[in-house]
């Protein structure tokens, strides 16, 4: 049985109807292409091309100087950092030593250095900033969203940093008999008894909180037992801060347990931080050195209840000048 066609979807074929069909259909055509030309010039806008990016190469040469640092913002962006590598090394600068990953900007980072360079694209200069004492000495825009801003940096008080001190560090690993396993500095790390990478201790940049930072990993090497890690006698200092947490790595995994982050002078615990398997944080610490703890050993100690995938990754710096 055949039905006739409903009312509402029947189309009346009449000149007029077809005329304003065609007169639809031509303005949607016009109005997608002019959408898509609007989309590409403003991507193109945005999008650092290779004149923009050289440009902004050669004027950082022009002003480089020893005691610069250099940051990428965005971090993902690409970003062609060759271009900048050559005038660092017409400079005869390292490259390498002045680069920092910090996105968005952290003063904490630059420590130590005089000034730092911050290439941006994508249009992200607009918002690049650091508190101060930091001066924002220079902000120059070079098209297609690249932009190259220039800080001049407070003076640093940092008179011991851990990182950097790594290699003078002791490391006993402690076993479940309470005996102290010593480890061995070789080729830029700590070799710790056990096989693994995991069980050696590292400095390096690695994942941790929101980007990548530059710290000391370690992970516990037995359930329940305390690595320690000690500096002798310290130069004075009126604080000790940094930062602790677990890397990317440790947290995707649902092994192990909370692990404790300890930092004393002697035996004298200043500060204590438990952080949970699953916290992707990297908790900013700090605490004053007393009188009495002037001269005493710095000492560093993680443990963990369950130490599967705990991966740690820690800084550490002793601020001056001391209290008088």
């Amino acid at each position: 049985m055949k039905f006739p066609p409903l009312p509402y979807l029947q189309v009346p074929d009449t000149p007029r109807w077809r005329q304003a069909a065609a007169f639809i259909g031509a303005v949607l055509i016009i109005s997608t292409a002019a959408w898509v030309m609007v989309a590409r010039n403003h991507r193109l806008g945005l999008a650092p091309d290779d004149a923009s990016l050289q440009i902004a190469a050669d004027a950082l040469g022009k002003e480089l100087q020893p005691g610069d640092a250099i940051v990428f913002i965005p971090g993902w962006s690409a970003a062609e950092p060759w271009r900048f590598v050559q005038k660092f090394e017409q400079r005869q600068l390292d490259f390498n030593a002045a680069l920092r990953l910090s996105d968005p900007l952290d003063p904490w980072d630059f420590d130590g250095f005089k000034r730092v360079w911050v290439v941006s694209t994508h249009g992200f200069g607009r918002s690049v900033e650091l508190p101060k004492p930091a001066i924002h000495a220079s902000a120059r825009d070079y098209g297609h969203g690249t932009a190259l801003d220039l800080f001049e940096l407070p003076a640093s008080t940092t008179v011991f940093d851990a990182y950097a001190q790594l290699a003078n560090a002791k490391v006993q690993r402690e076993t479940k008999k309470g005996i102290g396993d010593l480890c061995t500095w070789q080729n830029n790390h700590f070799e710790c008894p056990g096989n693994g990478w995991w069980l050696q201790i590292w400095a390096f940049e690695s994942e941790v909180g929101t980007g990548r930072r530059r710290c000391i990993f370690v992970q516990p090497s037995q359930d329940g037992q305390v690595t320690r890690m000690t500096w002798k006698s310290p130069p004075a200092a009126r604080e000790i801060a940094g930062h602790f947490g677990l890397r990317m790595w440790g947290v995707r995994v649902d092994e192990g347990s909370d692990t404790t982050f300890r930092v004393k002078m002697g035996e004298r615990v200043l500060t204590e931080h438990r952080i949970a398997k699953g916290d992707f944080s990297y908790i900013p610490w700090r605490a004053e050195i007393a009188p009495p703890d002037q001269g005493q050993d710095l000492v560093i100690e993680i443990e963990a209840a369950q130490v599967s995938w705990r991966q740690t990754c820690f800084d550490a710096r002793l601020l001056g000048p001391p209290h008088p």
